[in-house]
């Protein structure tokens, strides 16, 4: 990988560990083929474990998202995810004993959701231990039989910067799709100005350099607060 000018590679697969032979044959050609490169991927939190995660590691692999979308476990049912938060939480905890970091990607706008309910998924981000975390708007390109009584589905695509493009679904709880982006932003907030998450942070800054490029992140997400995305 080097030879060629590239230092790191990211699997953009969401099913990256659910054939659980492919993966086994992947990391075992990367040992026997002795490639040294840094690389990250998607995976399922039902479909891992500690033996998998360890071999990973030794391949390369320094952070792992995985897609746990919300903190309810309601939200969860409605779209059909078919994992629970037990996983979430097991998944997290196994990748980081393997030293591996990881990130959470969660969706805001499903049906059903309040805005209580994304606030209570910033703090379990918070609380999982994860090292960092993505709060989505979710986009829809077609109606959802789950719409049904609980919102508004918008005719115009958003092009939000940072985000995924396509129509909103705002809940019935919220005002409006700048409610949306609203409760958006304080959860970007509520996680990444944490004590927890800025004192990790600041233990992997490792340099005065990397401290003030924390702090800089931190002063983005404030402005973030005051304008919208």
């Amino acid at each position: 990988m080097r030879g060629k000018g590239y230092t790191e590679v990211q699997f953009y697969d969401g099913n990256f560990n659910t054939e659980t032979a492919w993966l086994s044959e992947f990391l075992r050609l990367i040992r026997e083929k002795g490639l040294v490169f840094s690389w990250s991927c998607l995976c399922r939190v039902d479909n891992i474990t500690a033996e998998a995660l360890k071999l990973m590691k030794e391949a390369g692999c320094w952070n792992i998202t995985f897609g746990l979308e919300s903190s309810s476990q309601y939200l969860l049912d409605i779209i059909d995810k078919g994992t629970d938060l037990e996983q979430a939480r097991n998944a997290v905890g196994m990748a980081r004993s393997a030293g591996i970091e990881t990130t959470g990607s969660f969706l805001l706008g499903l049906p059903g959701e309040k805005p209580r309910d994304v606030l209570d998924t910033a703090a379990f981000a918070v609380s999982i231990g994860l090292d960092y975390a993505q709060f989505f708007i979710a986009k829809w390109h077609g109606e959802n039989p789950q719409f049904a009584g609980q919102g508004t589905l918008l005719e115009e695509w958003d092009y939000s910067q940072f985000d995924f493009r396509g129509r909103v679904f705002v809940p019935g709880a919220y005002k409006g799709l700048e409610h949306l982006k609203m409760v958006q932003r304080e959860a970007y907030l509520k996680f990444y100005l944490h004590p927890r998450t800025v004192i990790k942070h600041l233990r992997k800054a490792g340099s005065i350099a990397g401290a003030k490029k924390l702090f800089l992140g931190m002063v983005t997400l404030l402005k973030l607060n005051k304008e919208k995305i």
